[in-house]
């Protein structure tokens, strides 16, 4: 587990939590090591990252990219992130690396969405 999210783990919603310690450290599609829950070593902190959509509007964001995490990647670059400072009731976002985030989706939600369509592709 990466230094920044363990500093934050316990903030997260228990069933993320329960996921990771009690049932599966995250899992990919096999065949391209993408799409899926990401292992907690390779879970994305944003506060590392360089995002270019959103250079100019730090301020409008709805989340701290500081406390911020990817745990799930569709392999396309487009990530289902939890802030650890507001994340309540499963309360995530879709983030984007080409175009601006859509917040306030359920976090089991859009991943059990996007794993469905995995099986179907």
């Amino acid at each position: 587990m990466i230094n920044e999210l363990e500093n934050y783990w316990k903030k997260f919603p228990e069933t993320v939590q329960n996921f990771y310690q009690d049932l599966h450290n995250g899992f990919t599609y096999y065949a391209s090591g993408s799409m899926g829950l990401y292992s907690q070593y390779d879970i994305l902190y944003l506060g590392d990252e360089y995002w270019e959509i959103v250079e100019g509007r730090e301020d409008s964001l709805e989340i701290q990219l500081e406390s911020a995490f990817g745990f799930f990647g569709n392999g396309m670059g487009v990530y289902v992130v939890l802030d650890a400072l507001n994340c309540r009731e499963d309360n995530a976002t879709l983030w984007y690396t080409s175009k601006l985030p859509r917040y306030h989706i359920k976090f089991w939600d859009i991943i059990d969405e996007w794993i469905v369509i995995g099986f179907e592709a």
